[in-house]
């Protein structure tokens, strides 16, 4: 403050200062000049180069017109988010460094001016240069656009409103955070910490709920983490929107998705404004270089980083020593219950010395210390016998919208199903496994310490899509004895009939193409073949041909004949042909060319007869099962040619 400011200026129940402003203005400019610079290369000048660039002869007037809206609009969702984030956070730091100083702190405490005269004037000044930089380069933005005769109010309004929102919540929250500290590198710490605390933690309960509970996989993350995810729920959110228009090759009538979650933010901004002025209110000037300034905060902080330490660096110590020295494939409660307990002391004591500025710490917080200590080993436990119920939970048919599936065994398919009858199919399977998670652990363990136990093993993935909008994944390894397939009411046996339903068939080949679409599209299709020398060939064939090989895929599937060779003994290599057979089928108006591909288990009859009555399937290029394959490939290894169709008669 110049020594000339009169006194007029300086008024105490004033809630802004010009000379201040002014100060601040001047003092910072290099960091203004930078920010601005970098709203005038990516807006003006990007716009600038579209539209009158070399490059702009090449488009027509409407393709040139919604690619250059497209882009400014992209451009302003994403500059908007990470340039909110990274400059919100340095004005932050530059407008409020004064209080990380005992000696700036008390000079500014010491004009006669009160707390909200500082607090506005300083956030105003960061706000104003902030949305003065985006009207700028939208306001020369404009003027492009308009010289090219492509300038839509509505458009221009639009992205300038998504990045000043943004923009708006990151920088309060960043001031928000420059409230509770006294140290200048520890408000981008907080700043960061703050945006991702929330993803975060959930990823690491989710991991450890993986480590113990029987098939427990992360299922995404619940909306309200995401929401408390700022950046993440931004950038998932806010998006260029409109329908493309083929005649004129080009998007037509924009808009920015995600507007409403903007307002939300920024509304969320505005209370962060005000609750850090409240705090500023009360801060104390002699907290200035204290890593922590707020009484109450203290022990958020202490408790805060000895958990979130506990749940990372406990798990990652968890998993370095025990993966290493560990005798089976079962985890360890004992052993995670200690790692983590450790870690999170260390985080305690860590956060304690930060605040003490001592590493005298030990003999006065040990209570507290032993407090996380202890929650953290019931928050294990808890997880292990699985309080809450997670580990036996199994959706209802009526709650799930959508399941997306992965069955196998010797082989195996992946699809996606909406029909609640075949959702239902797969959670009685989804219970039968849960009902034999004591036996699964004991054959996992007993196969990881030895590789002859006589054990076939299976694998099931799913992953609803519930109706709320929520996710649950399930992923379940399991293994079984040849003779539990005889059994009905076993995982193995439920998991086996289910890979050869008809509905789980069609899901798995044709990737939620409709039968009568395919039916009526195809156009060729081919089989792959071996010639002896361990050559890929292929054979194909043509429309007609092709559509009487679906007609006999469609009777085998019925039949529930595909699929048979997934689980059973170690003979499947006889009951499947390692030929591939391949249908071709055009969709849409760009006449696209998609694929129907499958293996033919050898009990397929309608399919193989169909291809040897077709010429398909000859001397010449024979079906042969992948153990005939074995013996061929075998064979050529001690020099000895073998022909294809010698293997098979072999």
């Amino acid at each position: 403050m110049q020594s000339k400011t009169s006194s007029s200026e300086l008024r105490p129940h004033a809630c802004f200062n010009a000379g201040l402003f002014r100060r601040d203005l001047s003092r910072f400019w290099p960091l203004w000049a930078v920010y601005a610079a970098v709203w005038l290369l990516a807006l003006p000048m990007t716009q600038f180069a579209q539209l009158f660039g070399n490059s702009a002869q090449h488009f027509t007037a409407p393709q040139l017109a919604g690619n250059a809206i497209q882009s400014m609009m992209s451009i302003s969702c994403d500059l908007g988010v990470w340039g909110g984030a990274i400059f919100g956070c340095m004005f932050a730091m530059a407008l409020f460094s004064y209080l990380c100083s005992p000696r700036a702190v008390g000079m500014m405490h010491a004009f006669p001016i009160r707390r909200e005269g500082l607090f506005w004037t300083n956030f105003l000044s960061g706000a104003v240069v902030l949305l003065a930089g985006q009207v700028l380069a939208f306001g020369l933005t404009a003027v492009m656009q308009g010289a090219a005769g492509i300038l839509v109010w509505k458009y221009l309004l639009e992205s300038l409103a998504a990045a000043a929102g943004t923009m708006f919540f990151f920088y309060s929250f960043a001031c928000f955070c420059a409230m509770f500290t006294g140290q200048i590198l520890a408000i981008p710490v907080f700043f960061a910490a703050l945006n991702v605390l929330a993803a975060g933690v959930n990823y690491l309960v989710q991991n450890l709920l993986s480590q113990f509970l029987y098939g427990y996989s992360a299922s995404g993350s619940p909306a309200w983490v995401i929401w408390l995810t700022p950046v993440w729920k931004l950038n998932r959110t806010l998006g260029v929107d409109g329908p493309w228009n083929d005649e004129i090759q080009t998007y037509e009538k924009l808009s920015i998705s995600g507007l409403s979650a903007v307002a939300v933010y920024a509304a969320a901004g505005a209370a962060l404004m005000i609750l850090a002025l409240v705090i500023y209110r009360r801060r104390r000037s002699e907290a200035a270089g204290d890593t922590v300034t707020v009484c109450w905060a203290k022990p958020l902080f202490r408790f805060g980083c000895g958990l979130c330490c506990g749940l990372s660096l406990g798990q990652l110590l968890y998993e370095l020593l025990w993966t290493e020295f560990r005798s089976s494939g079962q985890s360890s409660l004992p052993a995670a219950a200690a790692c983590m307990a450790l870690a999170g002391l260390v985080g305690y004591y860590a956060a304690e010395m930060l605040l003490r500025k001592s590493f005298r710490v030990f003999r006065t917080g040990w209570k507290c210390a032993a407090a996380v200590a202890a929650l953290l080993i019931l928050l294990t436990v808890g997880i292990r016998v699985d309080a809450a119920g997670v580990e036996n939970w199994v959706p209802s048919a009526d709650s799930v919208a959508s399941l997306d599936f992965s069955i196998s065994g010797n082989s195996g398919l992946s699809g996606t199903l909406t029909d609640p009858e075949s959702i239902r199919k797969f959670l009685s399977v989804h219970q039968t496994l849960i009902g034999e998670k004591t036996i699964q652990r004991q054959r996992g363990m007993e196969n990881s310490l030895s590789e002859d136990t006589g054990y076939e093993y299976g694998y099931l993935s799913l992953n609803y899509t519930m109706k709320n909008g929520g996710c649950v994944s399930r992923n379940y390894s399991f293994y079984y004895t040849p003779e539990e397939l005889q059994n009905p009411n076993s995982a193995a046996a439920r998991a086996a009939a289910l890979a050869s339903e008809p509905d789980v068939q069609w899901a798995g080949l044709l990737n939620g193409t409709d039968q009568k679409t395919v039916e009526q599209n195809l156009t060729a299709g081919e089989m792959s073949w071996y010639d002896g020398q361990g050559n890929y060939q292929s054979t194909g064939f043509d429309q007609k041909t092709a559509c009487t090989v679906f007609a006999a895929l469609k009777k085998d599937v019925k039949a529930g004949r595909m699929g048979s060779y997934y689980f059973g003994g170690g003979n499947w290599q006889e009951e499947v042909y390692a030929n591939n057979v391949s249908l071709y089928y055009s969709t849409g108006e760009d006449g696209r060319i998609n694929t129907v591909s499958f293996q033919i288990p050898t009990d397929c009859t309608d399919l193989v007869d169909l291809l040897k009555k077709s010429g398909v399937d000859t001397p010449a290029h024979p079906l042969i099962t992948q153990a005939q394959l074995d013996k061929l490939n075998d064979t050529g290894k001690d020099g000895t040619a073998l022909s294809a169709t010698a293997a098979v008669k072999g």
